[in-house]
């Protein structure tokens, strides 16, 4: 099974963050949380432009946060998403250590780690995922295809590699 992905078209987005907005409202966290985009403005021929990637939880296919949990608190759901049981979580950071994307954060208040779960209860109440839904340009989507899911993995891979 191919896990759900968000496809990022770089050429629709304008760097307006309001993907992030979105994610830390719905989700209820701080703006820190909710890092999606990373980049800076390049030169075109036609005038400046954000060269921006996605900066979150590719979801992998063998991700290495959940095997590095002892604790158990690291999960994936039927739709291929991996998530943390704030429950279960203590906050050691074994997640992020073994994360190769550097995807997790830990909550200011909690100490616990936080990921993007694609927004869960948006997804089971058939809305799409808060940064999906907030983006003006609609330079995000959601999707489920074995492709999208290659092209989204490229995108982070090569966007960790540039920070």
């Amino acid at each position: 099974m191919t896990p759900l992905s968000i496809v990022f078209d770089e050429n629709r987005c304008i760097g307006c963050k309001a993907c992030e907005v979105h994610c830390s409202q719905w989700n209820g966290l701080p703006m820190s949380l909710c890092r999606l985009l990373g980049g800076s403005p390049r030169q075109e021929p036609d005038g400046m432009r954000l060269a921006a990637n996605l900066l979150r939880c590719a979801h992998c296919l063998k991700p290495q946060c959940l095997k590095a949990c002892g604790r158990g608190a690291m999960q994936r759901d039927e739709d291929g998403v991996v998530h943390i049981g704030a429950a279960r979580c203590d906050g050691c950071g074994d997640c992020l250590r073994a994360c190769p994307y550097q995807a997790l954060r830990r909550h200011p208040v909690t100490g616990k780690m936080h990921k993007c779960d694609l927004c869960a209860g948006r997804r089971r109440a058939g809305e799409e995922p808060a940064c999906v839904a907030g983006c003006l340009t609609r330079a995000l989507r959601l999707s489920n295809t074995e492709d999208d899911y290659r092209r989204t993995i490229k995108s982070i891979a090569l966007c960790r590699r540039q920070l």
